[in-house]
């Protein structure tokens, strides 16, 4: 396997050749941003060998381009951000500090060697915390008028809004002109969630375009005091409600 650096469109490209797997890396990326290419191209490589298909490297068929990329993307999170290592990262800095969630994922981004971005994405995928990241497009706005954003939370499953999405981006972004600290309140299905977040003003290169986003991010640990319902809403962002339930806890 050879690994080079070339001037290209492309993050990476990987290809396979009689000598074996050879993979390029955008010359002028950051390191952080190589190294998850890097995992990423590796991702796709092992995804060749478990397919055990001689001669040229193709990429899957059995798999949907768009499916095999996330794959390739879980496989690079995983080796740079081990579930492990980053729960006890994030456990060991919730014992020694409050509020600052930026401090910690720039932190946490550092010891991995991952960028900012990726640390904050990742954090989606713990099981052990309820976790939410807000980001509100400031160059975009939606027809009404409202800016345009996106909201994920845990992948656990277990976090529900209160209020709708679009209501707390509009108050997030309002709130930030006097303070980048905010609360969100959620639901579990344990109880009662208020996440402490903090707000950070970004410039995202995305594509080769750029844009301004203003990024919450905020978390908390799983398994906190019953309450009697929850709301589910839109996670992916458009600030639409799709669905509303209400249950009690423990019963239909």
């Amino acid at each position: 396997m050879s690994i080079s650096e070339a001037a290209m469109r492309e993050s990476g490209s990987v290809s396979r050749d009689s000598s074996g797997y050879r993979i390029k890396l955008r010359r002028t990326d950051s390191w952080e941003r190589k190294r998850f290419t890097l995992g990423h191209e590796l991702g796709h490589v092992l995804l060749d060998q478990v397919s055990e298909r001689g001669g040229n490297f193709v990429r899957s068929r059995s798999l949907a381009r768009t499916d095999e990329e996330r794959i390739a993307n879980v496989i690079a999170a995983e080796l740079l951000m081990p579930t492990s290592a980053l729960v006890r990262s994030l456990r060991a800095y919730d014992r020694a500090s409050g509020t600052a969630r930026w401090t910690a994922l720039h932190e946490m981004g550092r010891v991995f060697g991952v960028s900012l971005s990726a640390i904050a994405l990742r954090l989606l995928d713990l099981v052990s915390i309820n976790y939410v990241l807000f980001r509100v497009y400031l160059n975009s706005k939606l027809p009404s008028g409202a800016r345009r954003h996106e909201c994920k939370t845990s992948r656990n499953g277990e976090l529900f809004f209160v209020r709708p999405p679009d209501a707390e981006a509009h108050r997030l972004w309002h709130e930030a002109q006097k303070r980048a600290l905010h609360a969100i309140e959620m639901m579990s299905p344990t109880g009662r969630v208020v996440l402490r977040c903090e707000g950070r003003v970004r410039d995202i290169v995305a594509r080769g375009v750029e844009s301004k986003e203003y990024w919450v991010a905020g978390w908390a640990p799983a398994g906190l005091a019953p309450a009697p319902s929850r709301q589910r809403v839109d996670r992916m962002g458009n600030g639409t409600v799709v669905e509303t339930t209400r249950r009690r806890l423990g019963g239909a």
